[in-house]
């Protein structure tokens, strides 16, 4: 199944930075984060419940960045070892630029291992801590 097929995934935290779990609800990963709360019985938690976003998903939306940064390091690399007249010694049109973004993008998403994920729609209730 693909990640833009797959039912969303949940998960909690308590100070949204850090986020645990893999929940089918936003209500699973609540009651989770309860379960983790240190705080007082009747005295109320901040919970915050997010989407999870697989982390291929977003390489794409940076790849661009990232080869336009390439080819800049790589530009001035080379400018240290062959004389310039201050003009980029390197010259890609636009829409290659993109198609190498691409490339990057697809070869990371397929042959590496992501151990982290992001969040996007992230709610933040006031729960009730019992026992």
């Amino acid at each position: 199944m693909s990640a833009d097929s797959s039912p969303p995934t949940y998960c909690w935290s308590l100070n949204g930075e850090e986020y645990y779990g893999n929940f089918d609800s936003r209500e699973s990963a609540r009651y989770s984060a309860l379960d983790d709360c240190d705080g007082e019985p009747g005295t109320y938690a901040t919970v915050y419940t997010a989407r999870m976003v697989p982390t291929s998903n977003l390489i794409p939306d940076r790849a661009e960045y990232l080869v336009e940064r390439m080819i800049e390091e790589l530009d001035e690399s080379l400018g240290e070892e062959i004389s310039s007249d201050g003009d980029p010694i390197i010259e890609l049109e636009e829409k290659d630029q993109k198609a190498l973004a691409d490339l990057v993008a697809s070869f990371i998403v397929e042959h590496a291992h992501f151990n982290r994920y992001g969040v996007e729609d992230v709610e933040q209730t006031q729960e009730l801590i019992v026992e």
